[in-house]
């Protein structure tokens, strides 16, 4: 583990095991629907199915809200960029009890976020169970899928928290993440090659790297990759403790399944033939690796959670973190290093993949790595900024409700009522520097309270719109987005419906509203690789290098 603050500058190595009660009991993977889709046990005594029943219950009264992580509006005027409070998008009052919500005092719909990441869960005395009173179930949500670890005591959380995202890294590295499945291939192998100094920036058409992010695996892809899964899973931990997490080194004894791995061999991310060791003490990368195409690609994200005022659009508060993520694919072993303009921008408060020489870093602020073969995250950081750029996208919701209440057809009272929303780009934000860059993927999602009965009539300016009446959210896609020009200001856009409400007339609010976008070519750091150099391989290999700010996940 490797710690950089600026108070604690060490290497730190974690030699002594924690009591043996305190391992890793059972591991449980459960469906979108909380169908158990595996489940394995590294103990005798195991954690009992009946603490998955117990989780789900949990879920089902917090509810998964369509709202995620994301940009917001809240119901009292205020819009966040990111995840609910608590998940470092800062804090909003809650709203004043029966304000669009019926009299409830609650809001009608929560983030998955919302579900305790560590909870004390009752266990029961059936077969299998240790008749112990309670357990310590860890979970995390990715790609749909719910991963949860069960300890019989305590335990350092951020170790099997970390762990558990480990496996829906290496399982996305196995399948696939669920929404890149179909473009696997273009995202492997294209790219913008040459540049200036051996380093290509590459535009909005270039590669993609993953699996480090929040995506993950579908169910569909574990039920078809059961065995796979479940061996995977076994080479991963060792008795309740965590074994193998690399992707590089697990291949050696798991192999890919068939489709994947050709997928990625026709790619031109071929896999070196047999499962030989590596002979050399790197454990995330495998020995004789050879690729038909030499190449290295380079991504620096940076994702901004922020609060935003959905009246006036002043920015209450603002959080912005980054990571370095890389796609290798070099034959043999190649020895890299990474160097940026102006690396104070990163700061202390920063963390590294293992490969990464720490003490290279700290002294000449230059990333000295042998990387692992594939996708991987080379980075993670803070950024601390004084004055945040503001969202390049500029929200005003409104619902409003007019004459008096009717009877509908069962007999009930009901209001009617309309939504607007007004989305207009901010063509004077530092992240669109002047309309050099533009906005892609723009998507705004509305969701309603309970209280809604039906929601129809729903028109836009620009794009398309769905209504998912199980979830009660209008999801709009606008895509590409032109900030405009001197002389010729972007269009104010616009969705428009009709809606109907039980009970008598509530009043008028601004709904929540999460916004999704990304700038390709921006960064709110300045953050920007200086070069890229490669050494120890008779080759030549291409150079990538993108930046991209995006919403938070």
């Amino acid at each position: 583990i490797v710690s950089h603050r600026s108070s604690i500058r060490r290497r730190v190595v974690v030699r002594k095991k924690l009591p043996s009660a305190a391992m890793i009991q059972s591991i449980f993977l459960l469906s979108p629907t909380g169908e158990v889709l595996i489940e394995r046990h590294y103990r005798e005594t195991h954690a009992p199915r009946s603490i998955c029943d117990y989780y789900w219950s949990i879920v089902s009264e917090v509810g998964a809200s369509p709202l995620g992580h994301g940009a917001t509006f809240s119901p009292t005027g205020t819009v966040m960029i990111g995840g609910p409070d608590g998940n470092g998008s800062g804090s909003i009052p809650a709203p004043p009890v029966g304000i669009g919500y019926g009299g409830s005092g609650r809001p009608p719909m929560y983030d998955v976020a919302d579900v305790p990441p560590v909870m004390s869960v009752p266990t029961t005395g059936e077969s299998g169970g240790d008749g112990q009173d309670q357990c310590v179930l860890f979970n995390v949500h990715r790609g749909g899928l719910h991963y949860l670890a069960a300890c019989p005591g305590e335990v350092s959380p951020l170790l099997v928290v970390e762990f558990l995202h480990r496996v829906a890294d290496v399982f996305v590295e196995y399948f696939g993440a669920a929404d890149a499945r179909s473009t696997a291939a273009s995202s492997l192998a294209g790219s913008l090659l040459g540049g200036i100094g051996g380093v290509a920036p590459s535009g909005p058409g270039g590669f993609g790297v993953g699996p480090c992010g929040d995506g993950g695996v579908d169910e569909h892809s574990v039920k078809e990759n059961f065995s796979t899964v479940y061996q995977l899973l076994e080479e991963m931990m060792d008795h309740g403790w965590p074994l193998t997490t690399e992707a590089s080194a697990l291949k050696d004894s798991v192999r890919p399944p068939l489709a994947h791995g050709a997928l990625r061999r026709l790619a031109g991310a071929g896999h070196p033939e047999g499962t030989e060791s590596s002979p050399h003490d790197l454990p995330w990368r495998k020995a004789n690796v050879r690729h038909t195409q030499n190449e290295i690609y380079v991504d620096i994200v940076e994702e901004i959670d922020a609060v935003v005022d959905g009246v006036d659009g002043r920015l209450l508060s603002a959080d912005v973190s980054g990571h370095v993520s890389c796609q290798s694919q070099l034959s043999g072993l190649p020895d890299l290093s990474l160097a940026f303009q102006d690396p104070e921008v990163v700061g202390d408060d920063c963390s590294f993949h293992p490969c990464v020489r720490y003490s290279r870093y700290e002294r000449d602020r230059v990333i000295s790595f042998v990387p692992p073969d594939g996708n991987f995250e080379l980075m993670r950081y803070r950024v601390r900024l004084e004055a945040p750029p503001h969202p390049p996208v500029a929200v005003v919701p409104q619902i409003s409700y007019g004459g008096g209440a009717d009877e509908g057809k069962d007999g009930a009272e009901t209001t009617p009522g309309s939504v607007m929303v007004h989305v207009s780009v901010r063509a004077e934000s530092s992240l669109l520097r002047g309309g050099a860059n533009c906005l892609e993927d723009v998507s705004i999602e509305v969701p309603f309270t309970r209280q809604v009965r039906m929601v129809s009539d729903l028109r836009v300016t620009s794009g398309r719109v769905t209504y998912d009446e199980h979830e009660r959210v209008a999801r709009w896609h606008l895509g590409r987005l032109d900030p405009g020009r001197p002389g010729r200001p972007a269009p104010a856009l616009t969705l428009t419906g009709r809606l109907e409400v039980s009970g008598p007339r509530p009043r008028s609010e601004n709904p929540p509203v999460r916004v999704r976008w990304r700038v390709p070519g921006a960064s709110v750091s300045g953050l920007e690789v200086a070069g890229l150099s490669v050494g120890g391989v008779g080759y030549r290999p291409y150079k990538g290098v993108r930046t991209v700010t995006r919403t938070g996940n």
